[in-house]
């Protein structure tokens, strides 16, 4: 577990599926939003930090709800 916590990309990963689970939605990794949650939990490390990047980022703050009219 020690070798798995000390690679970005699980790290990604996790970060990755919070924010999935936080928009209702898959959002790509290159996008410049989700880049900086990714990079911010990289740094920081700690998931109460990750759950404040994603709530105050504009992806979950200006998401559309719904699919149709």
């Amino acid at each position: 577990s020690h070798q798995l916590a000390v690679h970005d990309q699980v790290r990604d990963c996790y970060a990755q599926r919070w924010t999935d689970y936080a928009l209702g939605a898959t959002i790509d990794s290159t996008d410049p939003e989700m880049a900086q949650i990714l990079s911010s939990f990289r740094d920081r490390d700690h998931v109460r930090d990750l759950i404040v990047s994603i709530a105050t980022s504009d992806l979950f703050r200006f998401r559309a709800f719904g699919g149709g009219s």
